[in-house]
């Protein structure tokens, strides 16, 4: 099997596409010929881990059959993320080419997601971007409520496979739980609306006594998004809130797994996620976690034990991260079964064997439409 997996990668390690669709084609060729075409830049860092990395310029005028073989003719094209351009043109060829596509929104198509820039996206869907999804093959959702989100959209069919990671060499041990410190941590890109940093410091804010008497602080890191980050130093002053709140820069490899290990708990409080890289690693760590429902994992989160589930609003996460510390005597046992649940469901071996069959069975059904496709045996 032939697939050809296309996204807009740049060299920011902070933003999760750049590290989890090559991960998919990694991981994916193991169990099929997996190619990845980046139409954003002429980036060669890629190719470093691919056998088959193709930079912007490998492709003509969006046409697919100027790639080198195997793919310009692939058995299955996906296309990572939502509203860009180049993609809207290039599966607008493999139509005319009869080449099936598969469209993973990240997102994109959510509720919460198209009311941001609201005009803006829905005056593209009529024009464009409804067209791409209703002729795709199937749209690849991260988590189940990403796709109970989406349904605004009209689409054949569905998937639903998520992002992963690698096995942790060190987990994070909880030995000494009376610590007169409560490090609460967020790794992620310093973005107010999106990653709800706004709602946060309005928590903080609301509980800052009892925090301060408990010992509980913030630990932030992450870089600026758009000048984001000047209303929250704004904001720490005007709550008189500096000994209860650090903004750290961005870390990245073993920088980032000692900020990781460091937290006693690790907290994301998304309006809007697809599968939050972020909160994958916090358990792959053996951190607990404590997510709104924007982030796409608070169901499963809940369901297995993984640490603590929150509503957007400051009082509901004011309550949580309190009621998260007076039961941090549970936290071994909450690592034990983030250990678990990452094992069998965030390494990446694992997700792509998954992920792969979830393609097959959609050209098969596609095939029972059409004569002379493919039959694809599915991976034992």
């Amino acid at each position: 099997m032939i697939i050809l997996h296309v996204a807009s990668l740049s060299d920011k390690k902070f933003v999760g596409p750049n590290i989890n669709v090559p991960a998919n084609v990694e991981y994916g060729q193991k169990y099929a010929k997996c190619g990845l075409y980046n139409s954003n830049h002429n980036l060669q860092q890629y190719k470093e881990n691919l056998n088959d990395y193709f930079i912007k310029d490998c492709m003509k005028n969006y046409d697919i059959k100027t790639l080198p073989e195997p793919y310009n003719t692939p058995d299955i094209v996906v296309f990572h993320s939502m509203y860009i351009i180049s993609h809207l043109l290039i599966a607008r060829k493999l139509r005319k080419y009869r080449i099936p596509y598969i469209v993973v929104p990240r997102g994109a198509l959510t509720i919460q997601a198209q009311n941001k820039k609201k005009l803006k996206k829905r005056i593209a869907n009529l024009l464009c971007f409804n067209g791409y999804v209703k002729h795709a093959l199937g749209i690849h959702f991260l988590t189940k409520n990403e796709y109970e989100e989406s349904k605004l959209f009209k689409f054949q069919n569905y998937i639903i496979s998520g992002n992963g990671t690698t096995k942790k060499d060190k987990i994070k041990e909880y030995n000494n739980m009376n610590s007169s410190k409560y490090n609460v941590t967020f790794i992620g890109r310093i973005y107010n609306y999106h990653k709800g940093l706004d709602v946060l410091i309005e928590s903080i804010n609301l509980g800052k006594e009892e925090f301060r008497k408990l010992g509980i602080e913030m630990n932030l890191y992450g870089p600026d998004r758009a000048n984001n980050l000047q209303y929250l130093i704004e904001k720490i002053e005007e709550y008189q809130i500096s000994d209860l709140v650090s903004i750290k820069p961005a870390v990245f490899d073993k920088e980032k797994e000692k900020a990781y290990l460091a937290a006693d708990l690790f907290i994301h409080t998304s309006r809007l996620e697809g599968h939050p890289t972020a909160i994958i690693e916090a358990i792959s760590y053996g951190v607990p976690v404590l997510v709104t429902p924007g982030t796409n994992m608070a169901e499963e989160v809940k369901k297995y034990n993984l640490g603590f589930v929150a509503e957007l609003n400051p009082e509901s996460i004011k309550k949580q991260i309190i009621y998260s510390y007076k039961n941090r005597n549970k936290f071994s046992k909450i690592t034990e079964n983030e250990l678990k649940y990452a094992k069998g469901n965030f390494e990446w071996s694992v997700i792509m064997k998954k992920t792969i069959n979830e393609y097959k069975n959609l050209l098969n059904s596609k095939r029972n439409s059409e004569v002379g496709m493919k039959k694809w045996e599915i991976i034992k």
